[in-house]
């Protein structure tokens, strides 16, 4: 299940009135067999891999413990925490053939992510505890951020699930409205555009510059008004559950550069490269050729951990030299270039990179190598068609500002709780209604 479906909600409200109904004593059990359930609804014999990957992190911390933290017993642990992630999503791509067949795994990436986290953390110091395993399954199975993220640490969540469910009328009705803000991007915004880039990358519609640009920008803005939107859904059950998640967007399309952007999009998956991957390679220590090749490797397996494909190879590396250049030749700074241009070229710049991310076999470059440049501007269906996905873009852009978790925390203050929660079920009922109770899945539920 999704959280933009009916059946999610019918989950959620069945499982809240059970946390509040139910025995506080028993109440992580609920929350551990609840999330087993969300995780199993897509397919039920893959349940076992969080449990295995959860088994996975207790054996390997009391390993390390037992062994005096050792660095080589502690990249051991890493590199079999990879493996079922290794074996699922690479090794088609490492073969160049379809070698297994086997569904790819919801969330996979995440949840290994959250295991090697929590060894390297505790290998490290930063959260020197073994917990039980049944809290470390806990951790990894926490169904709010399960599949898609946010990527936690052990220190920012086991703490606050350990501790009894307490309701919160404030929480509940804050937590209702960044829901319903996530859920309308999601149905209105990234699902709506999502048919047109669809189309147009499916070779449905003609390639002309009037639907490249509304695929091209249409991308920009599904994936983000998707993967934000599933963000402040994650955020939001969370926060009915007295759970607060590390901010993951921060109005990214506002960025004045390459390097600010990777900051404010997917921000705990940009700390766990920095923090398990960058760092550790020196960072930003020694020569620019050096820094370059610290980027490169961040930026490059960065691409490979959202897809298993030379495009998100490219993309990756890429992005990593671009960073690269920014910070060796700022020439935004250096050319003192007014703020709101270095916004409009940062956004534009990522709006192609995304090209890479989109056009997984190439249509697009092919297309357009195949094809005089005259033919770009000849189209022969009606502007007006086109209106509806340029308002969905704009609206997006024109709001992109104000959508940030402290603007709702505001808004939430300024109208009160009731007014907050009866405002989120009027959009969580019409999304629900438009969409007929089912929506199309998250972009990243594929990495």
């Amino acid at each position: 299940m999704i959280f933009s479906s009916l059946e999610f909600l019918l989950f959620f409200a069945v499982y809240f009135a059970a946390a509040i109904l139910l025995p506080k004593r028993i109440y992580f059990i609920l929350l551990v067999a609840a999330s087993l359930v969300f995780y199993g609804w897509w397919r039920a014999e893959y349940v076992l891999i969080p449990v295995v990957i959860s088994a996975g992190v207790y054996l390997a911390c009391h390993v390390l413990g037992k062994t005096g933290f050792s660095r080589r017993n502690a990249t051991i642990s890493v590199i079999i925490l990879l493996l079922p992630l290794a074996f699922f999503k690479y090794t088609n791509f490492i073969f160049g053939s379809e070698v297994i067949t086997y569904a790819l795994p919801i969330g996979i990436s995440f949840i290994t992510f959250s295991g090697i986290a929590y060894v390297i953390d505790y290998y490290r110091g930063d959260y020197r505890k073994i917990e039980p395993f049944s809290v470390i399954l806990g951790y990894i199975v926490f169904f709010p951020q399960l599949v898609a993220g946010p990527i936690l640490r052990p220190g920012e969540l086991i703490t606050q699930i350990k501790k009894p469910f307490r309701f919160s009328y404030k929480y509940l009705c804050l937590g209702a409205l960044i829901f319903s803000v996530g859920i309308f991007k999601k149905i209105f915004i990234a699902d709506q555009i999502a048919v047109w880039v669809n189309e147009f990358y499916a070779g449905d519609v003609a390639v002309n510059l009037p639907n490249m640009l509304i695929a091209v920008y249409g991308f920009s803005v599904q994936i983000y008004c998707d993967f934000s939107g599933y963000t402040d859904m994650a955020t939001g059950v969370a926060l009915a559950l007295g759970v607060r998640l590390p901010l993951n967007f921060e109005r990214p399309y506002l960025s004045k550069s390459i390097a600010e952007f990777w900051r404010r999009w997917h921000m705990t998956l940009s700390r766990w490269f920095r923090d398990y991957v960058y760092i550790p390679l020196g960072g930003r220590a020694g020569s620019k050729l050096t820094l370059l090749r610290n980027v490169l490797i961040t930026f490059g397996l960065s691409g490979l951990w959202h897809g298993a494909g030379f495009n998100f190879v490219a993309w990756g590396l890429i992005t990593g030299l671009l960073i690269w250049l920014h910070r060796v030749f700022p020439l935004g700074q250096l050319l003192r270039l007014p703020s709101a241009l270095r916004v409009f070229l940062t956004f534009n710049l990522v709006t192609v990179l995304w090209i890479l991310f989109r056009d997984r076999d190439l249509y697009l470059f092919k297309a357009l190598s195949d094809m005089p440049f005259s033919d770009l501007l000849v189209f022969d269906q009606s502007l007006t068609s086109m209106i509806f996905p340029v308002v969905l873009i704009a609206i997006t852009m024109v709001l992109h500002p104000w959508d940030s978790r402290v603007y709702y925390i505001r808004l939430h203050r300024k109208i009160g709780k009731a007014y907050s929660l009866f405002f989120a079920l009027l959009i969580i009922l019409a999304t629900t209604i438009f969409s007929t109770g089912s929506s199309a899945e998250f972009i990243y539920f594929d990495f």
